[in-house]
C-alpha cells in the first residue's frame, strides 16, 4: 500500500475514533452549554458523520435512533458540530493552529494579557488561553458573557466583552501584551499597524466584506493574504492539516518598537 494512503487511511480512522470518544464526552459535560435540543442536535450530527464514514469504509450504516430536533436546522446543527471539532481539537482548526502558536512562542510570563478579537459566541479561543493562565478579553458581538470568569485549570481569567472591535479597541489594545484572532478580515489592517504582536489568521470568505486594505479594494482572501505580506514585521506560517490536505496561514506579526516594561 502507498505510504501517503496508508498514512490518509490511519487519519480518517483516528478522525473516527475522535468523533465516537469526544461525542460521549461532550453529552457528560457540555462545555458549551447547550440547551438539551442543542445537544441533541449535536449528537444526530456527529453520529451522521460517524455513518458517512462508516458506509465509506465498508461498514453497514447503524440506525442509532437519534433524530433532529424541530427547534434546530440543519444549519445550525452544523455550526454545532463545526463548534464541537473546534473544542475538543478534533481537526487543526485556525483558532487552534494560533492557540498552538501563543502557547509554543509568547510565554505567559511575559505576555501575560491576551486581546482575542473575533472569538464567536462561544469564545473556545479565549478560554483556552485562559486556562493556561493568561488574562484574555474576549471581544465579539455574538459573545456570551456566562463565559466570563476565572479559569477551572489555572491561574487565568477570561472577560468577555459583547461588542465590535471598533468601538472598544484603543484601552484594550493598550492594555493587551498580545493581540490574537481566529479566521477575522475587517480590523486586519489595524491590528496589522498596531504597536503590539499579533497572532492570526483570515477568513477564507474575505470578498463578502467589500471591504479595503490600504486604500486597495480586497475581494476575496488572496487579495488580502497579498497585502498582508507586504507588512513589515509579519511573518507567515504555511500549517497543512494532515486529514484533508487543506493550508492554514498563521500570520505572526512582530511590531519593531515594544513597550516590555509591563
Amino acid at each position: 500500500m502507498d505510504i501517503d494512503l496508508r498514512k490518509k487511511i490511519e487519519e480518517v480512522v483516528k478522525f473516527r475514533e475522535s468523533l465516537i470518544n469526544f461525542g460521549k464526552e461532550v453529552t457528560c459535560t457540555n462545555p458549551d452549554r447547550l440547551s438539551p435540543d442543542e445537544l441533541q442536535a449535536l449528537v444526530y450530527t456527529i453520529f451522521k458523520y460517524i455513518n458517512e464514514l462508516d458506509v465509506t469504509m465498508g461498514y453497514p450504516y447503524h440506525d442509532t435512533g437519534v433524530i433532529l430536533p424541530k427547534s434546530i436546522d440543519k444549519n445550525r446543527a452544523e455550526e454545532l458540530f463545526i463548534d464541537f471539532i473546534d473544542w475538543y481539537e478534533i481537526i487543526n482548526t485556525p483558532a487552534n493552529e494560533v492557540y498552538e502558536e501563543v502557547i509554543k512562542n509568547y510565554p505567559v510570563s511575559k505576555y501575560k494579557r491576551i486581546l482575542c478579537v473575533g472569538d464567536g459566541r462561544c469564545s473556545h479561543l479565549g478560554r483556552k488561553l485562559a486556562e493556561k493562565g493568561y488574562e484574555v478579553v474576549s471581544v465579539d458581538p455574538c459573545a456570551r458573557k456566562e463565559f466570563s470568569g476565572k479559569a477551572k485549570n489555572g491561574n487565568g481569567k477570561l472577560y468577555v466583552t459583547q461588542a465590535s472591535f471598533f468601538r472598544t479597541s484603543g484601552d484594550m489594545q493598550d492594555w493587551a501584551d498580545l493581540i490574537v484572532g481566529s479566521k477575522i478580515t475587517e480590523f486586519v489592517e489595524e491590528i496589522a499597524n498596531s504597536k503590539k504582536p499579533a497572532v492570526f489568521t483570515i477568513s477564507d470568505n474575505a470578498e463578502i466584506y467589500h471591504m479595503r486594505y490600504n486604500g486597495r479594494p480586497i475581494r476575496k482572501s488572496k487579495d488580502l493574504e497579498n497585502e498582508l505580506e507586504k507588512v513589515k514585521g509579519i511573518t507567515v506560517k504555511n500549517i497543512r492539516d494532515e486529514l484533508s490536505d487543506d493550508i492554514t496561514k498563521v500570520y505572526c506579526y512582530e511590531p519593531k518598537e515594544r513597550d516590555r516594561s509591563r
